[in-house]
């Protein structure tokens, strides 16, 4: 199954992602954070903290 990521230019940091079993993206870029994706899971950093129950 192909993913595809509206910026095209955001295509090469998805797939080596993918091929390389990345967990998490932490990301601002609204591209990856519209991706409805269990894995990776693409989140800002505010989401990371949340998701792992840090308090700011």
């Amino acid at each position: 199954m192909r993913i595809l990521i509206r910026d095209a230019k955001d295509q090469p940091i998805l797939n080596a992602a993918i091929v390389s079993d990345v967990d998490i993206i932490l990301t601002g870029d609204k591209d990856f954070l519209c991706l409805d994706m269990e894995h990776p899971k693409c989140m800002s950093v505010t989401q990371f903290f949340e998701f792992e129950g840090v308090e700011l």
